[in-house]
């Protein structure tokens, strides 16, 4: 989707809440019948990212949709920062969240 961006993260899963008509991800889940459960994926936390990469955190799931718990949000942003020689992407269609007293005030 964004030609700067080289890894994809995806420590939430299941089907994004908004549930867009337009969104791919929406399709496959219909498709393939996969768990839309909304969860966070302990596994995903304990990859290593390693270094120099340009991650899009959510592309398949809104991490910041208001039914994702913050404590969940809080575990992404401290995986992030273990791996502080990358940049990350983060996009939301409720941008809003942003400025959560948690999520603002979370040390970085």
């Amino acid at each position: 989707m964004y030609a700067f961006v080289t890894h994809t993260s995806n420590p939430i899963k299941g089907l994004c809440p908004h549930k867009c008509d337009y969104c791919y991800m929406l399709a496959i889940f219909r498709h393939y019948h996969h768990d839309e459960t909304l969860r966070l994926d302990e596994y995903e936390l304990k990859v290593n990212y390693g270094k120099n990469k340009y991650i899009f955190i959510g592309s398949s799931t809104d991490i910041f949709a208001k039914a994702v718990p913050t404590e969940w949000i809080l575990q992404v942003y401290d995986k992030c920062l273990q791996h502080p020689d990358n940049k990350y992407l983060f996009q939301s269609k409720n941008p809003g969240r942003f400025l959560e007293p948690q999520l603002i005030n979370h040390p970085n």
